[in-house]
């Protein structure tokens, strides 16, 4: 017959719960509180294992916390509702599971195994536990407490002191004139905060860009660069361990006018911890930092680098205007006028017209591949070499082969030139000219319209090239109109060209009995209606000759 004061039934007795109270209540080091309820609980129940889980208030479930001799995974947490049945499935060999509160307010789960002796918990024993469970959770509470405010003051240093970080880099990032040292400093500053070894950080200049990772420690393996991440790839602050960033624990998208322009790439930290709140506040004001940091830069190298192109074009510009046609030669027998309408990129045509010995005049038309002072100093060599050339008894055949090897010594195999010459011999009634791969000028001879494309290859481009030299007899009131590309190529807004059968039948039409300016003011008059540009996209270049009765 068992006793009430039998051994087993005497280890639940009130001093046990009075020594424990009074050892705890004067403690405010909750690990410590919950470690010797934890023992004081095995030694009175004859128990060699248990555990202990700490009430997570940021996750609002419970975690593993320490234990002797049964544990459960430490990256398992615990909801608050309904953790008996997950126990179940994390936690084997517990018998009896004490839920610590103070109001209301879960504080810690302490799970107890089986007693030595395998006979359970007696009424007597789980009424033990639950006692001393309330008589500690005042003095956990209190410790629970403490332990917030002293976070909390430690949240607030680290914030005053992120803060501080904060001022000091946007101080240097607006010293900073490169992209290089932007991302250096803000490298430093990753590794100096965060104490993680491994990072990236990547960029692009603009919504529609491709990624480029500006900064990086310890990670290679960014497959990213083509990917278009917007609002719908990444609709959370923080994403963890993206697929195309397979070494990043974490990557922090910061955006701009509502799409992702910077991400932050953190690798996994020394201890597997995760990342805090105040961290990632840190890493959203440097983000922003250095977004605007890389803006700054990417604003003003753009402003640099449209200010030299202007500088470009305008030197272009003066070389174009110096090598153009002031005025033509008036000879006895022509009529000459010419069009030359730069456009705004200051593109590379070329016309001239100049008089040579016993009456005879030379015309030339040019397009130089190419834009700005590149096209412009081809230009400047062209004139140069055939005023040099064609004032030489050599024949147009020679002549023009002799340019192209000019041109071909002188020129990168991306640059060429097609172009037209012609001497025009009144005595005679003769044309000779040689076309190098430029539009076909038009002869209007009586009622017969026709075009000159007799001749080779575009200049510069084989430096043997051969060239075959046409002739057409001229008579009174025969018109020549020389012109390149942009009359014929100039477009409206549907994308239709005005064309060569437009451009043939305005000279035509207005070349019977006209003059050669009133030729060229009709086809200028002409394109401008058709393309209803305020500007011009390619330079409009063209020269009308008249034979004379």
């Amino acid at each position: 017959m068992n006793r009430l004061h039998s051994p087993r039934e005497q280890r639940f007795d009130v001093r046990a719960l009075s020594e424990t109270t009074r050892l705890l209540s004067s403690s405010l080091d909750a690990a410590f509180i919950l470690r010797s309820t934890l023992y004081t609980a095995l030694s009175n129940t004859l128990s060699r294992k248990g555990w202990v889980a700490r009430f997570d208030t940021v996750r609002q479930a419970y975690r593993p916390s320490f234990g002797r001799g049964l544990t459960f995974d430490a990256a398992t947490y615990l909801q608050a509702d309904g953790f008996y049945e997950q126990l179940e499935r994390v936690s084997q060999g517990h018998a009896y599971v004490l839920e610590v509160q103070f109001s209301g307010r879960p504080l810690a789960l302490i799970g107890i195994g089986h007693p030595v002796d395998a006979t359970g918990y007696t009424t007597e024993a789980t009424a033990f536990l639950n006692t001393l469970g309330q008589l500690i959770s005042p003095a956990l509470h209190n410790a629970v407490v403490v332990e917030e405010l002293q976070q909390a003051n430690h949240d607030l240093d680290a914030s005053l002191q992120a803060m501080q970080t904060l001022v000091e880099v946007g101080q240097a990032l607006t010293r900073l004139v490169d992209q290089a040292s932007i991302a250096r400093q803000v490298g430093f500053t990753l590794m100096g905060q965060l104490a993680r070894g491994a990072y990236a950080v990547v960029y692009r200049a603009d919504a529609n860009g491709s990624w480029k990772v500006i900064a990086t420690q310890g990670m290679t393996s960014f497959i990213g660069q083509d990917l278009c991440l917007d609002d719908a790839e990444m609709g959370v602050a923080l994403l963890e361990a993206p697929p195309w960033f397979p070494e990043a624990e974490y990557v922090l998208p910061i955006r701009q006018a509502g799409s992702v322009r910077l991400l932050f790439a953190i690798g996994p930290a020394s201890r597997q911890a995760p990342m805090e709140a105040s961290q990632i506040d840190f890493l959203s004001g440097l983000g922003h930092l250095t977004l605007g940091a890389l803006e700054r830069v990417r604003l003003f190298s753009d402003h640099l680098e449209r200010e030299r192109l202007e500088q470009e074009l305008g030197l272009a510009r003066t070389i174009q205007e110096r090598l153009q046609l002031v005025t033509p030669p008036a000879p006895d027998h022509f009529d000459i006028a010419w069009l030359s309408r730069a456009s705004r990129h200051v593109a590379g045509d070329y016309v001239d017209a100049f008089s040579l010995h016993a009456g005879r005049v030379a015309v030339a038309i040019g397009d130089v591949s190419g834009k700005g002072v590149a096209a412009a100093m081809l230009m400047s060599n062209l004139q140069a070499a055939l005023h040099a050339l064609v004032p030489m008894p050599l024949g147009l055949s020679d002549t023009m082969a002799q340019l192209n090897r000019v041109i071909w010594k002188n020129t990168p195999a991306d640059r060429f030139i097609s172009f037209f010459l012609a001497v025009l011999d009144p005595v005679r009634g003769q044309m000779h000219y040689v076309n190098a791969g430029h539009n076909p000028p038009l002869h209007i001879h009586g009622t017969r319209v026709s075009t000159l494309d007799k001749g080779g290859t575009l200049l510069g481009i084989f430096e043997h090239a051969t060239y075959a030299v046409g002739n057409r007899p001229l008579q009174a009131d025969d018109v020549l109109f020389l012109y390149t590309d942009g009359l014929t190529e100039a477009t409206q807004a549907n994308g239709e060209e005005f064309g060569l059968e437009r451009l043939r039948t305005i000279v035509t039409t207005s070349a019977s009995g006209a003059t050669a300016q009133h030729v060229i003011d009709a086809v200028d008059g002409a394109v401008d209606a058709f393309a209803l540009h305020p500007e011009l996209e390619d330079d409009r270049t063209a020269l009308a000759i008249r034979v004379r009765q």
